[in-house]
């Protein structure tokens, strides 16, 4: 619950920075508006290239310092901050099975974090 007040305070914050037609991981955004906005977009064009990418494993490309330096750009609260430090730190049990991957961390603020990059 924490973690989702967290998301609700800081999507404004970078909300504003991302283009109409960025949709991973926004408010009021899903695969189906991305469809509907790729299917406008191509149709207005007549004839397009189309690539598709698979960014698969990003976030184990990510330093948690770099991390924390993006978020301390924008964010001066230290409560939010060591919050989000601590969940950078924190790993994962599933299946009996401790994962300290980024890539693995399944908790709401991964949205945030996805929305901290995508913006710089």
């Amino acid at each position: 619950m924490l973690q989702r007040a967290i998301v609700m305070l800081l999507e404004p914050v970078y909300e504003q920075d991302f283009p109409d037609c960025s949709h991973g991981f926004r408010p009021r955004r899903s695969p189906h508006t991305t469809l509907d906005a790729l299917w406008r977009q191509i149709m207005g064009m007549g004839r397009c290239w189309l690539i598709d990418a698979d960014i698969r494993k990003f976030f184990d490309t990510l330093t948690k310092s770099a991390m924390r330096d993006i978020l301390n750009q924008r964010v001066g609260d230290g409560v939010i901050r060591r919050l989000v430090n601590k969940w950078l730190h924190a790993g994962v049990l599933e299946e009996g099975v401790l994962s300290w991957s980024l890539s693995e961390k399944v908790f709401s603020s991964r949205r945030v974090q996805c929305s901290v990059f995508r913006v710089q």
